[in-house]
């Protein structure tokens, strides 16, 4: 065999050892996922209403809110209760005021008994000018006595008693600090003990 046919074979031999190992090095292809392990595209988020913040009176002013229902009540109440005044007239208006309004019978809060019985007698009378000027019929009042709270009682201020003892001892505790301000005041302190005493009986030693 000749050195080109020599070389010739080399040559080939070498191309095929190339070929091979770059095919047993090149990346295996990826098989397909499946469609199971496919991501999922994400849900999409629910839009909420947009919050919408109500002004004070607005929810006052809703056709059956509560609070309008209060407000509503305690107008009607005080309207009347301006009526009940001039119809009752003065004392009597200064003691009784209308606390419900039933359909069966309005309720009446009285201070006392004794003013209880008066507007008793003149319920009547009552009624009438109170429907003339409510333009209303009014039923009949359920009058009731809710006495009014006492005052508390003021503590009494008692005199302080201050033995004859003591006044010696305030006489002698002035005398130790002089003319300063704190001895003026035992000084003060013990005349007056000494005065107390003197008019109670007790004579007392200034010493």
């Amino acid at each position: 065999m000749s050195d080109r046919a020599t070389l010739h074979a080399r040559t080939g031999a070498l191309r095929s050892l190339i070929d091979q190992a770059q095919s047993s090095s090149a990346p295996a292809r990826r098989r397909p996922d499946r469609a199971d392990d496919a991501p999922q595209p994400l849900p999409q988020a629910r839009r909420l209403p947009p919050l919408r913040l109500q002004r004070l009176g607005e929810r006052f002013n809703k056709p059956r809110s509560e609070l309008r229902s209060l407000i509503d009540t305690a107008r009607e109440l005080a309207r009347i209760n301006q009526a009940f005044a001039i119809a009752a007239r003065p004392p009597l208006a200064l003691h009784a005021s209308i606390v419900r309004l039933d359909p069966q019978g309005w309720t009446v809060l009285v201070d006392s008994p004794a003013w209880a019985s008066r507007l008793r007698f003149g319920a009547h009378a009552v009624q009438r000018k109170l429907q003339a000027h409510l333009r209303r019929p009014v039923p009949d009042f359920d009058i009731r006595v809710q006495a009014l709270a006492a005052p508390r009682p003021q503590p009494s201020h008692r005199p302080l008693h201050v033995s004859e003892q003591s006044a010696q001892w305030l006489s002698r505790a002035a005398g130790s600090f002089g003319e300063q301000p704190l001895g003026r005041a035992l000084a003060r302190l013990a005349d007056h003990a000494c005065r107390r005493a003197t008019t109670v009986g007790e004579p007392v030693d200034r010493r």
